[in-house]
């Protein structure tokens, strides 16, 4: 009986050796892990942040509030890349900021946009553009990936990835100026313009080309140029 009683006590000695071996392993594992997530955070270009509210935000409320209360949310966690879209040299000095501050404040029509369609898809949204303040007030651009934890019927913390579209933005802007501008010239030139396809038929043409003529748009766009030209000029045009 003392033999098997030591032989139950040893055998009980061993498993929860092993209990705790693996248990002591899975924690070096997590741990591993976690080294290397923030390993990558840190070498990517690419921002990881992760907003918190002083209290969770119950997903009940009605939109408007629950913007509100998003507006009041700071930053817990983020990467130095996150950072340094903002213009900080570090990732502490992001720390603590509030959504409210990083949007230039809580009346920004496409911010607010940017949120409301974040909260009524489930508080997932991919390749969101949000308008932003770097440190020194200059306008900034980000496409957002966001995700919110959502536990208890409550909106707990909300994570996200960020890339810079700035500069983007501003030659897609700059470039629809440049059209703009374009477009008023070639529409207010004395001189009559068109613009013809490969095929010579009308993609466009100005007022002042409509008024020496005497025709209509409608009358012209789509048509072939052969077609107003006197027979004799056809076939030449046509080569």
């Amino acid at each position: 009986l003392v033999k098997q009683a030591n032989s139950q006590k040893s055998s009980r000695q061993k498993a929860e050796m092993m209990n705790i071996n693996q248990h002591q392993q899975t924690k070096q594992d997590i741990k591993k892990s976690g080294e290397r997530f923030l390993s990558f955070m840190e070498q990517t270009d690419e921002g990881f942040f992760l907003f918190e509210t002083d209290t969770p935000i119950p997903v009940s409320l009605a939109v408007e509030e629950q913007i509100r209360l998003l507006y009041t949310a700071k930053v817990v966690e983020c990467n130095h890349a996150q950072a340094r879209m903002y213009g900080f040299a570090d990732a502490k000095e992001l720390i603590g900021k509030t959504l409210a501050e990083l949007h230039g404040g809580t009346n920004i029509p496409k911010n607010i946009e940017f949120l409301r369609s974040c909260i009524e898809n489930g508080y997932r949204i991919n390749g969101a553009t949000s308008s932003e303040l770097d440190r020194n007030g200059n306008t900034r651009w980000f496409s957002n990936n966001i995700i919110g934890v959502v536990e208890n019927n409550e909106l707990v913390r909300v994570w996200g990835t960020q890339t810079d579209i700035t500069e983007r933005k501003q030659t897609a802007e700059a470039l629809e100026r440049s059209e703009f501008k374009f477009r008023a010239l070639y529409e207010n030139a004395p001189i009559p313009y068109h613009s013809l396809d490969n095929e010579g038929c009308f993609l466009d043409i100005n007022p002042a080309w409509l008024r020496l003529l005497g025709y209509k748009r409608e009358e012209i766009i789509g048509c072939n140029y052969a077609d107003l030209l006197h027979p004799d000029w056809k076939a030449r045009f046509k080569k």
